[in-house]
């Protein structure tokens, strides 16, 4: 089995080096599958040279099994350069059913990712951490007492040693908090437990800087959730010492999920996913400065459950305050998982009768589900799954620079869309957008009057939305899956997956011209699907990376398109 995962590592680095390499340029992909079969990423880290960890699990086929057989956890590191390039993507187990929830960025370049793992998928599970070096290898793991059944929910790496936070569920099944120390060695020490009751803990941040009056410096932020009858939870925040000591408890709601919290220059940003009055999920806000705690209610934009994933914080153009982006898990109604990045443009935003209104949707990803949102330097990344859907999808990443965002950029409102006169427009809310220079892309599909298919239409138009252009598609019933201006020519490549029906099925990439002319199409693949990215080499080639959605399952696509044709 060791050799047969050697030749699978193996295999992987020669498929990456030559795809990837041989006069292509270091531009980034913004979207990266960082592991072919199915699972998702579901935390990130930034390392001080501006690299980033990412972890979650992915399921993995078991040699020799039999037919049928449920395949093996394995938990998934994966490491990115500051160019956005992998570096590595590693799976590691302990047992059978092994995931890792949680990783810290160590000094040296390391990584400390925590998890859990069991012998059987449906037996008790241990709290499992791996400390790794730059390169991936496991310089030590530490796995609690299985006969205890707890797994590890978040870490720290507060110096010298790593605090671990873990949940044990007793057996009138309440899930309880326990923290311990480990030292360098992987030596464990169990700490007191700061909270008796039953608790749901999620994230544990370290805020030196920006933390509540009165608690000392290298005070640590752990975000829970607190089971309330019937069957609710309450968000709060626990503030500990570095010895895990409890030194205040906040409660931030009457019910909603485990909070995050992000750092700002005046006070400290809480969000989590509670529900509106129709009981239907949406983000809650709330403001915690040192004069008190402020609600900060939003305006709803789309009909359906609207989950937080993420808040980070960016500032651009040299300013020492800027906007904040949420990262938004919707389910409308009619449409599959989407994420949406979303501007909260000025902050604290203006509360207009009683609401906050969002600005932009800086972009909209489809077919995807989104865990954990991360802001190192210029760049946003977003992990998950791609494609979303009840078989699960593969460990995904998305890349944003948000150094291509201007002031007058973020002071856009919503994106509105203005249907024509003729014809009806599907999922107007519900939009693939980009930036390109001073122009803003629109991704729609519309059904011409007395047509029985919808049709996929890109528009341009400016900043104060006038319309400059619109380009309609000829694929009928076909879906624009992927937006990319170039910088540098400002044309646009505009990837089309068209189903079955009313045929034939395909998947393109076309090349548009800056004001929406079609200058080159090529077929990609013969099944509907999906392109996760594209680069540019040094001869104009390009290299498509993604997959189609063949009869026998997904298949990864990774295509080379010379740039003359």
């Amino acid at each position: 089995m060791v050799g047969c995962y050697r030749r699978i590592v193996l295999w992987s680095v020669l498929l990456h080096l030559a795809l990837w390499g041989g006069g292509l340029t270091r531009a980034p992909a913004q979207g990266l599958v960082l592991h072919p079969h199915p699972g998702r990423l579901q935390a990130l880290a930034a390392l001080p040279d501006g690299a980033v960890l990412a972890v979650g699990e992915v399921l993995w086929p078991q040699a020799g099994a039999l037919p049928g057989a449920a395949p093996q956890m394995r938990g998934l590191v994966a490491r990115l350069g500051a160019d956005g390039l992998l570096c590595w993507s590693r799976t590691y187990a302990c047992g059978t059913s092994c995931q890792l929830t949680a990783v810290a960025a160590l000094p040296d370049g390391g990584a400390l990712a925590l998890g859990s793992c069991a012998a059987v998928a449906a037996g008790p599970r241990s709290a499992w951490a791996l400390c790794l070096d730059a390169q991936g290898a496991i310089r030590w793991q530490w796995c609690s007492d299985p006969s205890q059944d707890r797994i590890g929910v978040a870490v720290a790496a507060a110096a010298p040693d790593y605090l671990v936070v873990v949940l044990r569920q007793t057996d009138q099944q309440q899930p309880h908090l326990q923290l311990v120390q480990l030292d360098a060695a992987g030596q464990a020490r169990w700490l007191a437990t700061p909270e008796d009751g039953p608790l749901i803990p999620a994230r544990l941040q370290l805020l030196p800087q920006q933390r509540p009056p009165a608690l000392p410096p290298g005070a640590l932020a752990l975000t829970a959730s607190q089971p309330i009858a019937p069957c609710g939870t309450r968000p709060l925040v626990l503030w500990l010492d570095p010895a895990g000591r409890l030194l205040r408890r906040q409660v931030l709601g009457a019910a909603g999920s485990v909070p995050q919290l992000l750092a700002l220059a005046d006070g400290l940003l809480a969000g989590w996913t509670g529900l509106d009055l129709q009981q239907r999920a949406f983000p809650q806000l709330v403001w915690l400065t040192a004069d008190g705690y402020r609600e900060l209610p939003l305006a709803r934009q789309v009909a359906g459950d609207v989950e937080l994933i993420g808040l980070a914080h960016c500032a651009v153009a040299g300013q020492t305050a800027g906007p904040v982006v949420l990262g938004l898990n919707v389910t409308a109604p009619a449409a599959a998982g989407q994420v949406w990045l979303q501007l909260l443009a000025a902050f604290p935003p203006v509360v207009v009768e009683g609401v906050a209104r969002p600005g932009a949707v800086l972009r909209l990803l489809r077919d995807v589900r989104g865990e954990a949102l991360l802001l190192t330097g210029s760049t946003l990344l977003l992990a998950g799954a791609a494609p979303a859907g009840p078989a699960g999808g593969r460990p995904w990443l998305y890349r944003m620079d948000l150094a291509e965002i201007d002031g007058e950029s973020l002071a856009l409102g919503p994106v509105t869309v203005a249907p024509p006169q003729e014809g009806e427009w599907c999922d107007p809310q519900l939009l693939l957008t980009a930036r390109n220079g001073a122009m803003q892309l629109l991704a729609e599909r519309w059904v011409p009057p007395e047509a029985a298919w919808p049709w996929p239409v890109l528009r341009g138009q400016t900043l104060a939305g006038e319309e400059c252009w619109r380009q309609l598609l000829p694929y009928a019933n076909g879906r624009i899956c992927w937006l990319q201006p170039l910088p540098e020519t400002a044309e646009i490549l505009v990837g089309v997956t068209v189903p079955a029906v009313p045929g034939p099925a395909a998947l393109r990439l076309l090349r548009l011209s800056s004001q929406g002319v079609v200058q080159q199409d090529w077929l990609c693949g013969e099944w509907p699907g999906q392109i996760d990215g594209v680069q540019i080499g040094s001869a104009g080639a390009l290299l498509v990376q993604g997959r189609l959605e063949t009869p026998a399952g997904p298949q990864l696509l990774r295509l080379s398109l010379p740039a003359g044709l």
